[in-house]
């Protein structure tokens, strides 16, 4: 049974090398659509239905099913496929492994979600376990490209479902009961152009207002509630040109359903006023992602998790709130019990040291079988 056990791991370490090796920006829907046809077709290889949903702009969802013709609702299984990295971020070399490390795009966000779920369906299948699998393909940019249609489809999946595990990168004895939701916005400010020598009193400057703004917005994060991040800024053409335009991308993490509204109404009355003359502001919300609420349901779920852990000599779980949103957000909304953070463990997440600790995998597959297997029983 080790040998077996051994040879598994080392397949799924292989499988979620291979699918890295294929980068997959959240922007290139022609990249996630070839890794959507490799996943598709070692799904099926194995044994497994699968569904194929197009998206013209985002890549394509895949939905994989096992055992999904037996009586009882399945467990859901989620992941993404796109990921923060654009191509070539990681040289030459995009994955390296050293011992138990591997490193490279996605590694641990998410697709080592992907290897740990397609290693838990096979040791399910022979089982008769109904478990299905969803692949979406735009979570890194809160779902600008799905849209409505992939939201939707993730309710849709999950109402059918008696439970939800989503496989984003896990941490040493934690899983995610609650996350942060995630608002991005873009705050424009206008003013009036001219030569910066010759006409410097008769400009008005946009980059300026816009960095007067900038701190006023920053100004309004408190430490529990709603925090506004101000990430990228670009205006301006030439140095001795007074810039008319600056626009500001700002991330703003809200801890529930009323922050959303307030921290768009805040914004609305920031940009109703400017300090420079001549200048106006305006924002525009670009994606809203709600928050993962943390709920009976969820910790529920999260005792039934323990009890499995303890049933094989394992460290209690802890359920973490976590200031990073996720697609578990809408599984919560659906109505139906949600842990996040349940897949392999790894660090850097979102950098170009992002690492994947493949000594992880096994206890963290072990404990999403017993998990599921318990709810089943419990049906």
């Amino acid at each position: 049974m080790q040998d077996t056990k051994k040879e598994l791991t080392l397949k799924y370490i292989d499988f979620l090398r291979s699918i890295c090796l294929i980068e997959t920006p959240s922007d290139s829907k022609e990249s996630i659509d070839e890794m959507v046809t490799v996943i598709e077709n070692f799904a099926l290889s194995q044994g497994y239905k699968t569904e194929r949903i197009p998206f013209s702009k985002a890549g394509d969802f895949l939905l994989v099913k096992s055992n999904c013709h037996l009586e009882k609702r399945p467990v859901m299984l989620m992941a993404h496929m796109d990921t923060v990295h654009k191509k070539g971020a990681f040289g030459e070399e995009i994955v390296k492994i050293d011992g138990n490390t591997m490193v490279g795009p996605g590694v641990i966000d998410c697709k080592g979600g992907i290897a740990t779920a397609f290693y838990v369906l096979e040791l399910l299948q022979g089982l008769n376990v109904p478990v299905k699998l969803l692949l979406t393909s735009d979570e890194e940019v809160g779902g600008i490209y799905s849209g409505q249609k992939g939201f939707d489809i993730m309710v849709k999946e999950a109402k059918e479902s008696v439970a939800v595990l989503n496989l984003e990168s896990g941490s040493p004895k934690q899983v995610t009961v609650s996350r942060k939701g995630i608002l991005k916005m873009v705050m424009e400010t206008s003013g009036v152009s001219g030569h910066a020598g010759n006409a410097y009193f008769d400009g008005a400057n946009a980059i300026k207002e816009a960095a007067h703004a900038i701190i006023e917005i920053e100004e309004m994060s408190k430490k529990d509630g709603i925090t506004f991040n101000c990430g990228v800024i670009s205006g301006g053409t030439v140095a001795n040109v007074i810039p008319d335009k600056c626009e500001v991308e700002i991330d703003i993490r809200v801890v529930s359903l009323e922050d959303v509204d307030r921290a768009q109404s805040l914004m609305l009355d920031l940009c109703k006023k400017t300090v420079v003359p001549n200048t106006k502001r305006s924002v525009k919300l670009i994606s809203s992602r709600p928050p993962m609420l943390e709920n009976e349901k969820n910790l529920a779920l999260l005792d039934l998790w323990n009890k499995c852990a303890k049933n094989r000599g394992i460290q209690e779980y802890k359920g973490v709130k976590k200031g990073g949103g996720s697609d578990a957000a809408y599984t919560v909304m659906a109505g139906v019990p949600t842990l996040c953070s349940c897949a392999m463990e790894g660090s850097h997440l979102h950098t170009i040291n992002e690492k994947a600790d493949l000594s992880s995998l096994e206890e963290r597959v072990c404990l999403i079988c017993d998990t599921i297997i318990l709810l089943q029983e419990k049906q």
